[in-house]
């Protein structure tokens, strides 16, 4: 066990397998800052008085199977980052969202499951664009399951399950997208939609009772 945070300032490191107990410090449990290739794969992420996982700056970074949870802003964090996956992680009860997309362009967060964190399940805001949304779970106590900003830009949000506590996906965006949006939003599934016409909706589940 890593008791405290990693910080990666090189090019095409990997951190793989590491559990780690940030222990209440600032810095995100992994920050990836101003680097290309980075992998982050099969951690555990815990305790942190900021993000489980932060990406800042940074290009082509891979984030995949890892588990973040009880941090107290977001799971994992994405910030001015271009061409990143996040694909294939747990998200949960974190006190921010479980998944962030803020800034930048051209990420991908896909087949991701996010619970019971305290703000949105996933949220791609402010001045982002071209951001794909793919086959992920969001369920839990927070906003909403999926939101979409104003800021953001040309989002495709598709084949997603989001069953939050107040609203499942919402979009503030303005275009001549999906429902008035300036997103894609195809084949998901949700107890309710802001604006009407996102998602297919049925019968709320429960997010205490969800396993997914």
């Amino acid at each position: 066990i890593v008791r405290g945070f990693i910080l990666v300032l090189a090019d095409d490191v990997e951190i793989d397998g590491l559990m780690i107990d940030v222990l209440g410090n600032r810095p995100a449990g992994i920050t990836v800052e101003v680097t290309q290739r980075t992998v982050i794969r099969n951690n555990t992420v815990f305790n942190g008085t900021n993000a489980g996982i932060e990406v800042f700056e940074s290009d082509d970074t891979l984030v995949t199977n890892n588990t973040v949870h009880d941090n107290a802003r977001e799971g994992v964090r994405l910030l001015e980052a271009f061409d990143a996956e996040v694909i294939d992680n747990v998200s949960d009860d974190n006190g921010g969202n479980g998944i962030a997309v803020f800034e930048g362009a051209n990420n991908l967060v896909r087949s991701n499951t996010v619970r019971r964190n305290l703000m949105n399940g996933i949220n791609v805001c402010f001045d982002t664009r071209l951001n794909r949304v793919d086959r992920n779970t969001a369920t839990g106590r927070g906003l909403a399951g999926i939101a979409i900003c104003d800021g953001a830009t040309e989002s495709a949000v598709t084949k997603n399950r989001a069953f939050n506590k107040q609203i499942d996906p919402l979009d503030e965006s303005d275009g001549t997208g999906t429902a008035g949006t300036d997103s894609l939003w195809r084949n998901n599934t949700c107890g309710t939609s802001n604006p009407t016409g996102l998602c297919r909706v049925v019968r709320r589940v429960r997010s205490s009772s969800s396993s997914q």
